[in-house]
């Protein structure tokens, strides 16, 4: 095979992996945002879309639609952060630039939700949110994502295998959140 004929598969293979590599995590997008209940009336309305998740846990989504919404946001922002290998190469003052006034977007849903475990889970991700850019801590980055993950699950019954130990208000505990920020107290 001439060397011509090498560098046009070489070139054409190059071109094809980032638009696969775009087709697929625009499909997982798509994924996240059906998730996202679509039965949601009004705000401030109390709405229970799943009961159970698809492995038949129950799920306890009893209060407002705002907090569902909040959830189910917060995890697509974090997905959007630190997927795809984000987490690695980190640039916490473009991160904390994306977030923007996120710590009186979490007091000010703070003051909305009900469950104190959630209220607890709101207080870690500050916590957490505080050390990353503080120290520039990416497991604290990945903690607060890990919050969100479980409570997606766990209140919104998104449906996808959860971290464990991240989520207060998820049965089972904050335990790894918890210990982490015992470690900077």
């Amino acid at each position: 095979m001439s060397n011509q004929k090498k560098f046009i598969i070489v070139l054409i293979a190059l071109l094809l992996i980032p638009v696969l590599g775009y087709s697929v995590y625009k499909m997982t997008n798509l994924t996240l945002e059906a998730a996202i209940p679509s039965a949601i009336e009004e705000e401030g309305s109390v709405d229970i879309i799943q009961t159970t998740t698809d492995e038949g846990i129950p799920v306890k989504n009893t209060e407002s639609s705002s907090v569902q919404i909040f959830i189910s946001e917060q995890h697509r922002i974090w997905n959007q952060l630190l997927g795809w290998g984000g987490w690695k190469n980190p640039n916490f003052s473009s991160f904390k630039a994306k977030l923007g006034n996120y710590d009186e977007d979490f007091e000010e849903f703070f003051s909305i939700v009900k469950d104190e475990s959630i209220k607890t889970d709101i207080e870690h991700a500050l916590i957490l949110l505080d050390i990353a850019f503080e120290s520039e801590d990416v497991t604290a980055l990945l903690y607060t994502h890990r919050i969100f993950h479980d409570l997606d699950i766990a209140y919104n019954g998104y449906s996808y295998k959860g971290f464990g130990g991240y989520s207060a208000f998820s049965s089972s505990g904050a335990s790894k959140v918890e210990n982490y920020i015992s470690n900077f107290q």
